[in-house]
């Protein structure tokens, strides 16, 4: 993904970013996302901020899906068409089901997975990040999230298993050694 690694050099380094945790939404149920989204704003520091990233077909209809979220104190909702620009002004992204969690590991961004019935099929044993049970623990980690720092080693690593650096140069020798090989 070119696009991505570019602006994974782009973005600020996760120190230099703002106090904001980015909401994926899940599509299929407005009022848990309303509720989820209002849970962890009491339970974050006053400082962050929550930019709620509707899903690409909810755009149009964000304002009446998602209206209590519109004037909910410490919340945007986020409008930008790039996400990869979006993720490098995050430290945080909290879902449950999407690829955005696998791409905000290369942002170096700490990232949260809402288990759910799908949490196995979509990842299998390798969640990328913290597995969030319930809301008890999503309380937890929301509050003691300045105190987690920078992401750690394991995250680093999930992040080069998943994302290879340099993928236009990989991609021109591939090209280039197929041709020789012709």
């Amino acid at each position: 993904k070119p696009h991505l690694e570019d602006a994974v050099i782009k973005a600020p380094v996760f120190e230099d970013r703002p106090k904001q945790l980015m909401f994926i939404s899940g599509v299929h149920n407005p009022e848990q996302a309303v509720e989820t989204v209002r849970m962890m704003r009491e339970s974050l520091p006053a400082d962050w901020v929550i930019s709620f990233r509707p899903h690409p077909s909810e755009r149009d209809s964000v304002e009446s899906r998602y209206a209590p979220l519109t004037t909910m104190a410490g919340v945007v909702i986020d409008r930008s068409l790039d996400v990869y620009e979006a993720l490098g002004q995050c430290r945080a992204v909290f879902g449950s089901a999407s690829t955005v969690l696998f791409e905000a590991l290369a942002m170096n961004t700490h990232v949260f997975v809402q288990q759910t019935e799908k949490t196995a099929m979509m990842f299998g044993s390798q969640v990328p990040g913290h597995l969030v049970a319930d809301h008890s623990g999503l309380v937890t980690l929301m509050a003691r999230i300045d105190s987690m720092g920078h992401p750690d080693e394991s995250h680093r690593k999930n992040a080069e298993r998943i994302w290879a650096s340099e993928t236009s140069q990989r991609f021109s020798c591939f090209v280039t050694d197929a041709l020789k090989s012709d």
